[in-house]
C-alpha cells in the first residue's frame, strides 16, 4: 500500500511523539520515601524540623561507578539547585554561595557522581548557612541512573550565570586528582570539586574560564565553564577552609559565612556515625 505524503508525515510524527515519550532503555529511577521537607524557618513553620531536611535513597542495586547519574527535585523558594546546600552520604557539602529568591516549584536535575552512592540506604541532606534569613521547600526527590560510558570530568552546568564579577562552578571527576580554575586551586573532596570564580582583572561582562584537572600520572585534561548573564543575588556567602584527610577520619576546617551549611552537614554525618 503507498502512503501520501500527509500519511506518511502523520505516521513520522506519530513514530517519534511514542519513542520520546518511552522509557530509556536501563533507566532507573529511585523515589525517596519522604514526600517534602521544608529547609529554614518561615512564618507557617517557625522552627526548622531537621528531621524534614533530609531524604533517604534506596539503590536496589550496586553501581558499577560508569553510570550517569542525576539528583532530581522539585525546589521551591531559591533560583535553582546552586543555591541549595546539599551533601549525598559522606560527600562534603557542595552550593549555596549565591542564593536568589524565587517563588513557585521549579524541577531541578543534576549530575552527581555514582562514586559517592551505594547500594541500599544513601542520606541526600539539605541546610543552610548559620542564621540564613531565608528557606526553601524540596519535594519529589529521586535519584535516576542510566547506563552509560564513563567519563572523568564532569562540570554540572558548562554555561552559567555571573554575580558581579564572580562565579560558581562545581563538578566532580574520575579517580584521585588535582583541581584548578584559572590557575586557582579548587575544593576537592573524594573527587567532587567545587570553586568561586572571579573574573579576570582584563575581562569585562561575560567571560569563560578554564578548569584542569591532573592526575598523578601527569595527565590532564581541561574544561571550559562560561559565565554569562549577569543575575543579582539577595544572599553571597564566601567559600573558605580546607580540607584535610587524616588516617582516622576526616578534619574540616572551615571559615567564613558561607561555611555554616557545610558544618551542620558535616555535623548531621557525624552525629549519626556515633
Amino acid at each position: 500500500m503507498r502512503l501520501s505524503f500527509t500519511q506518511s508525515f502523520a505516521f513520522l510524527s506519530i513514530f517519534i511523539c511514542t519513542t520520546a515519550g518511552a522509557k530509556a532503555p536501563g533507566r532507573r529511577v529511585y523515589p525517596s520515601a519522604q514526600k517534602e521537607g521544608v529547609i529554614g524557618v518561615t512564618a507557617a513553620s517557625p522552627a526548622d524540623n531537621p528531621a524534614d531536611n533530609l531524604f533517604h535513597v534506596v539503590l536496589k542495586t550496586p553501581l558499577t561507578g560508569n553510570e550517569r547519574v542525576w539528583l532530581s527535585y522539585d525546589l521551591d523558594g531559591v533560583q535553582d539547585y546552586t543555591a541549595v546546600s546539599r551533601s549525598i552520604n559522606d560527600q562534603l557539602a557542595v552550593g549555596g554561595y549565591f542564593v536568589r529568591k524565587r517563588s513557585g516549584w521549579e524541577h531541578q536535575r543534576e549530575r552527581v557522581s555514582a562514586a559517592g552512592l551505594r547500594q541500599g540506604d544513601n542520606v541526600i541532606r539539605f541546610s543552610l548557612p548559620a542564621g540564613a534569613a531565608y528557606s526553601y521547600k524540596v519535594k519529589n526527590l529521586a535519584i535516576e541512573v542510566a547506563p552509560g560510558e564513563a567519563e572523568s570530568v564532569v562540570l554540572t552546568k558548562s554555561a552559567t550565570p555571573r554575580f558581579g564579577d564572580k562565579g560558581y562552578v562545581e563538578g566532580f571527576v574520575k579517580g584521585k586528582a588535582t583541581v584548578t580554575v584559572d590557575g586557582k586551586a579548587a575544593r576537592v573532596w573524594k573527587g567532587v570539586f567545587e570553586a568561586i570564580v572571579e573574573r579576570p582583572a582584563d575581562a569585562a561582562g561575560d567571560w569563560q574560564s578554564t578548569v584542569v584537572v591532573e592526575y598523578p600520572d601527569g595527565h590532564r585534561q581541561q574544561r571550559v565553564v562560561t559565565f554569562a548573564g549577569e543575575q543579582q543575588a539577595d544572599y553571597t556567602y564566601e567559600m573558605a577552609g580546607t580540607v584535610v584527610s587524616v588516617a582516622v577520619g576526616a578534619v574540616l576546617v572551615v571559615e567564613g559565612a558561607g561555611a555554616g551549611a557545610v558544618i551542620e552537614a558535616q555535623k548531621a554525618h557525624l552525629s549519626m556515625a556515633s
